[in-house]
C-alpha cells in the first residue's frame, strides 16, 4: 500500500483527505492544510492551476467525518461495555 503524503505539510495522510477535481496532478491534502492554504493562495501547490474551492463544503465534510468517527467510537464502547 502506498502512503499518501499531504502536498502542503508533507506529512502522511491516514484517513480523510482532499483532492481537487480541477487538477490532474493527483495531489492530496489534509483537510486542515487545504483550508489554510486556500486562504492565502488559490492555486494548486504542484501544477499551479487555479482551484475554486468551497471552503464551507470542506469544513462541513470535516465535521461530518468527525461525527461519524464519534459515532463509531460510541458503538464500539457500547458493544464492549454493555453487550459483552
Amino acid at each position: 500500500m502506498t502512503n499518501l503524503i499531504c502536498g502542503i505539510c508533507q506529512e502522511d495522510i491516514y484517513i480523510y483527505y482532499y483532492k481537487s477535481k480541477q487538477c490532474d496532478c493527483n495531489v492530496r491534502y489534509h483537510l486542515d492544510c487545504i483550508i489554510e492554504w486556500h486562504k492565502i493562495n488559490k492555486t494548486c501547490i504542484y501544477c499551479k492551476k487555479k482551484m475554486n474551492i468551497d471552503l464551507n463544503k470542506i469544513k462541513n465534510r470535516y465535521i461530518e467525518n468527525i461525527i461519524v468517527l464519534i459515532i463509531i467510537i460510541i458503538i464500539i464502547l457500547y458493544y464492549y461495555y454493555i453487550i459483552k
